[in-house]
Order: structure tokens, then C-alpha cells, then sequence
């Protein structure tokens, strides 16, 4: 619900970047519809699995093993996922911890 909102007022105020039509903004919020893949918690980035480059793969990689060491500072047994799409030449991921994901709408992912 949280999301929505803050997805809503950025839109009011003109400050949500719709990446089908404009090109990402640093600090903006974003929204993005369209083909994506997901990496689950126990599986590592690969270039294989994930359709991107190795390069692309090690910074994203890198940066999920940071957020990990942080937020496994507080919870030992909290872990990430990767959500990721190319936009053009770009690669956009995002990476989440799963202490903010609903399990009921991934279930898919775990069948």
C-alpha cells in the first residue's frame, strides 16, 4: 500500500519517470511495465540465468552482497532478490530484501 501511495504523489507532482517513454533520473521514483526476470534469494546472478552481461552481473552482484552484509547486521537469516530488465541498452535491476516482499504473490516462483 505504501508503494502505491508514493507512486501516486510522485505522479501528481510530475515526478514519476515512466521508462517506456522517458529516460531514467537519478533520485526519481520509477515505473517500468513490461518483460522482467527475478532472481530468488538462493540463486546467484549468472550471466546464463539472468540474460545479461558478466560485467553487468559482477556490479550487481557486488552491490547485493553489500546490501546483505547491512541488513544482516540487524537479522542473520534475511536475504535478497533480484529484480532485473533491460531498457534499451541498459540494464535496470533492483535489489530487495526479503523482510519487505509478500511471499503470497511469489509463490509462483517457489513451485
Amino acid at each position: 500500500m505504501e508503494s502505491i501511495y508514493l507512486q501516486t504523489v510522485a505522479e501528481e507532482a510530475g515526478q514519476l519517470i515512466d521508462l517506456t517513454r522517458q529516460e531514467p533520473l537519478e533520485g526519481r521514483l520509477m515505473r517500468y511495465i513490461g518483460p522482467a526476470k527475478f532472481t530468488t534469494m538462493t540463486a546467484a546472478l549468472s550471466p546464463g540465468l539472468a540474460g545479461i552481461p558478466q560485467a553487468t552481473c559482477e556490479v550487481v552482484s557486488q552491490r547485493r552482497h553489500i546490501q546483505e552484509e547491512i541488513i544482516r547486521w540487524k537479522k542473520k537469516d534475511v536475504g535478497t532478490v533480484v529484480l532485473r530488465f533491460t531498457l534499451g541498452p541498459a540494464v535496470c535491476a533492483s535489489i530487495a530484501s526479503t523482510e519487505s516482499l509478500d511471499e503470497n504473490l511469489l509463490s509462483s516462483y517457489f513451485q
